[in-house]
């Protein structure tokens, strides 16, 4: 899913489809829409019950910490103008259904979070 304001928050799933036991992967954009840089981007990731957010294949603009179900990511000193900054993670899908992570974002610019949020189906494997 797609949320826009000062800043865009862009989630998306590598795979829309997984059986229960795998992971998940998740790419993440933040987008500076202004034409000045906007300050102490932050990051925290939702995930539902059911999956377990990964430690490990963590890639990111700033150091995580996992605190229950959410993944929080470092404020990012400064995002300039038009910059895009990447997040990826995965998740462990533990039980079949169809769930939904919720990304927020804040910054200097934007103190109430933008909330994005994307869709994934776990089925039940062989």
């Amino acid at each position: 899913g797609i949320a826009e304001r000062a800043l865009s928050v862009q989630v998306t799933d590598l795979n829309d489809e997984v059986p229960v036991g795998d992971k998940v992967t998740y790419v993440v954009r933040v987008t500076n829409n202004l034409d000045r840089s906007d300050q102490n981007v932050v990051v925290v990731v939702n995930v539902p019950a059911g999956m377990t957010p990964q430690a490990l294949g963590i890639n990111a603009p700033a150091r995580h910490t996992i605190v229950g179900q959410q993944l929080q990511f470092n404020p990012v000193a400064e995002i300039r103008p038009g910059e895009t900054l990447p997040y990826r993670f995965s998740v462990e899908a533990n039980q079949p259904g169809r769930v939904q992570i919720q990304v927020q974002v804040t910054s200097d610019t934007e103190r109430q979070p933008i909330v994005a949020t994307e869709e994934t189906s776990i089925y039940r494997g062989q």
